[in-house]
């Protein structure tokens, strides 16, 4: 995201709280499904691979075959080429058809939507980059970088219509195909918010044309990454109080998605669930009296209860004392709230060596809205910003128990967000509901005494 001028994860993550007071930097990555017309991909095919020829009928059996290799639930659901040679990135490199050895795709869609693009001022200088080129491109300027995401799936026969009714009509669906984009951004500066949204408007805007388009399904995401101007680690301090907030309140941040990125254990995998409790003797937990129906009578009595998370004062004890004693302490901090990169929110780019040190927020369905993708860079920034003010002793995280009120409104009140992105965010929540969001009853179990194990027993 931002230019990597300096990666030196130890001396960053010991610095003082307050480098916070330096500007942030944010990146966004759109992932969409990019719908042609079968003749801009065969105007690519006749300059760059004259020979190949588009193959459409795919039984279940070579799509299976055709999928990504690192994505055994994936169906490829795209068109083939034969005469192609191999994909090295699939499953089988090629599979055998009536028309010959076929393969999928590799960037000849990505080609297409190029041609598109550069028209844009955005687009002039873009950065085309084959996944099947495997190293990462070192692009960390002002261009924006164009690619495949192997984890999207394009869109099936009868979804081609719903998408785009206005330019596929039931007849014409043959004559169109699809395949999964991603378009990532240069660094912006956290005041340049509005330029992004235009500048994410102008290059959406070049995809829509009377043989082209662009589009979202549940297999797409935008992702947010937050970082400094240098490419540097955010302060250890400021990484500690986010992630705290993010282990309390990432139950009332999953509110504002739809019910698809919520308690995934693939690509969104929650970083809250590493501090479930488990089961320990003498377990630090919190506990509280309830209201519950007696089981034999179903008259309500109080019972005492226990978290099924680790208390908030361990949390903390955890996320603080054992990071701040720990001789590396990013690489305990990643071990605590999760190292892997797909994560509810991803830390694993925290120490490396070939890149700006980001933290990634990963949860947000895909979209082509530019204002709500402002939204969501805008909340993504307010909570970063909120964990510098507290690393810099301005205020703290009110929660010190699980019994305490864990709000959604709350914490956007104190993050300072603008009236409009809370109502915005309000309605979301209005929309979404609660299911697949851990609640009251899923936070406490009781405790049972004695005599309730031995009534088990019996």
């Amino acid at each position: 995201m931002a230019s990597p001028v300096s990666y030196n994860s130890t001396a960053s993550s010991t610095s003082s709280s307050a480098s916070s007071a330096a500007t942030l930097t944010f990146g966004i990555e759109l992932e969409g499904i990019f719908a042609f017309h079968q003749d801009r991909l065969q105007a690519h095919l006749t300059s760059k691979l004259p020979h190949a020829n588009i193959v459409k009928d795919l039984n279940d059996d070579q799509r299976t075959s055709l999928r990504q290799a690192k994505y055994p639930r994936q169906v490829y659901q795209s068109w083939a080429l034969a005469n192609a040679g191999k994909n090295s990135m699939t499953a089988e490199t090629s599979v055998e058809h009536d028309e010959g050895r076929i393969r999928a795709y590799k960037d000849e869609p990505l080609h297409v939507a190029k041609e598109l693009l550069k028209i844009m001022e955005q687009g002039k200088g873009i950065f085309l980059w084959n996944p099947e080129d495997h190293a990462k491109p070192e692009v960390y300027d002002k261009r924006w970088i164009l690619t495949a995401d192997q984890s999207l799936e394009s869109l099936k026969e009868e979804e081609k219509i719903l998408a785009f009714p206005a330019k596929i009509k039931n007849e014409e669906k043959d004559h169109w195909d699809s395949y999964g984009i991603e378009l990532v951004s240069p660094p912006y500066s956290e005041h340049d918010l509005s330029t992004a949204e235009a500048d994410i408007s102008s290059l959406l805007s070049a995809l829509e044309t009377p043989t082209s388009g662009i589009t979202t399904n549940e297999t797409c995401g935008v992702h947010v990454h937050i970082g400094l101007p240098s490419g540097e680690c955010l302060p250890i301090k400021v990484l500690q109080h986010l992630c705290k907030l993010l282990v309390i309140y990432e139950d009332e941040i999953s509110r504002l998605h739809p019910l698809h990125r919520r308690g995934r254990s693939d690509e969104i995998e929650s970083n809250k669930i590493r501090f479930a409790a488990e089961g320990l003797d003498n377990e630090a937990l919190d506990f509280v009296d309830r209201l519950v129906p007696d089981f034999d009578t179903g008259d309500m009595v109080m019972r005492k209860h226990e978290s099924t998370y680790k208390a908030v004062h361990e949390i903390h004890r955890l996320l603080f004392d054992e990071v701040d004693e720990s001789p590396d302490p990013i690489a305990q901090l990643q071990k605590l709230v999760g190292k892997a990169r797909g994560m509810i929110v991803n830390f694993a780019y925290l120490n490396r060596t070939n890149g700006p040190q980001t933290i990634e927020f990963r949860q947000h369905a895909g979209s082509i809205d530019p204002k709500e993708i402002g939204y969501w860079v805008n909340f993504c920034l307010g909570l970063v910003n909120l964990a510098r003010r507290f690393a810099d002793e301005v205020g703290e995280c009110q929660v010190k128990h699980w019994k305490d009120r864990v709000d959604i409104g709350n914490l956007m009140e104190e993050m300072g967000l603008e009236q409009e992105v809370e109502e915005f965010y309000g309605r979301k929540i209005a929309v979404h509901g609660d299911e697949g969001v851990l609640g009251e009853e899923g936070l406490w179990q009781e405790v049972l005494e004695e005599d309730d194990l031995e009534s088990l027993d019996v």
